[in-house]
């Protein structure tokens, strides 16, 4: 075989080896579902945790406690502990100034992002209802998490994660909050959250 022609096989195959590699956001990849996944978190305007939002003004009097919302007393208790709130007289408790920091109205007190650190698995996509689709189940971090979240009667009260997510909802628990799925959807912009649509 002639050199020159030997030459612009290996050329050929070479980038033919390199498009191969390449993948497009088109595809169904883990890299490209954690990216698709990251930029969904990315564009929420809520923290990752809040906690205590049925307390929702301060100074905030034991007496407001509402009953059937969950133990304010002792909520309060773990907020003081976590130096968000301080008691201020026998039934009041205002905010410190760590707690003015973290605290939002209607929210009680936040803090973390959201990381996509690892797509586990994906269904192949498939057809469903003209939408081309697939379940991924990844895991995820909270980023940016103050050390008042990481105290031990805070994290037990409100029952927090060790990565400081909430472990309970209104009628469940759950003991692996880190562990998600979301469905993905495929568009002529590439795949997006169902949420997204």
């Amino acid at each position: 075989m002639p050199y020159h022609l030997s030459r612009h096989i290996a050329l050929a195959t070479v980038a033919l080896a390199t498009l191969a590699g390449c993948s497009s956001q088109d595809d169904a990849s883990f890299s490209n579902f954690q990216n698709v996944l990251q930029s969904y978190y990315d564009g929420q305007s809520e923290p990752a945790t809040c906690i205590a939002g049925t307390i929702d003004e301060f100074p905030y009097t034991k007496s407001d406690i509402s009953w059937g919302l969950g133990n304010k007393g002792e909520q309060l208790d773990a907020l003081a502990a976590a130096d968000l709130v301080e008691q201020v007289g026998p039934e009041t408790y205002q905010l410190t100034e760590t707690g003015q920091s973290a605290f939002q109205p209607d929210k009680g007190f936040c803090f973390g992002t959201v990381t996509v650190t690892e797509v586990t698995n994906f269904t192949e996509p498939s057809e469903r209802g003209g939408f081309t689709i697939s379940q991924v189940n990844y895991t995820v971090d909270v980023e940016e998490r103050p050390s008042w979240s990481q105290n031990e009667t805070l994290v037990d009260t409100f029952e927090l994660s060790d990565s400081g997510l909430r472990t309970s909802g209104l009628m469940t628990r759950n003991d692996n909050p880190e562990q998600k799925k979301m469905i993905l959807v495929k568009t002529n912009n590439g795949w997006v959250t169902e949420r997204d649509m």
